[in-house]
Order: C-alpha cells, then structure tokens, then sequence
C-alpha cells in the first residue's frame, strides 16, 4: 500500500486550513475530517506493515544500510 505524496501533500494542507463556515460547511468539515483520519489510519497500517518487513528481515540476518 503505498500513497500518493502530491495527494497526501494536498490532504495534510486542507487538514490544516479546516473548513469556514456554517450549515453545509459543517457537512465539508466532517468529510474532510474523516478523510484526514482515513489517512492517517492507511499510514499507520503501511508503516507498521514496513516495519514487519524490516523485523524479518533482521530476524533473516539481514542487515540494514
């Protein structure tokens, strides 16, 4: 699983500009907030994931650079 970095960049700048205003902004804002939490949950599974790879590997007698 790996993310797009001009997406994620995208993602991480409406994260943190949030949504103005009232009524249907609402609406956006809860959207973008599960997104911004969907993704935060993707990497968190691809880095965990990443870090298995790296822990078998050791396990192998691999070495790390």
């Amino acid at each position: 699983m790996t993310t797009q970095p001009a997406k994620l960049q995208i993602l991480m700048q409406a994260c943190q500009r949030g949504v103005n205003g009232k009524g249907p902004a609402i609406d956006a804002a809860n959207n973008l907030l599960a997104e911004c939490y969907g993704m935060l949950g993707k990497l968190a599974a691809e880095n965990e994931a990443l870090r298995k790879d790296r822990d078998s590997l050791l396990e192998a007698g691999g070495h790390l650079l």
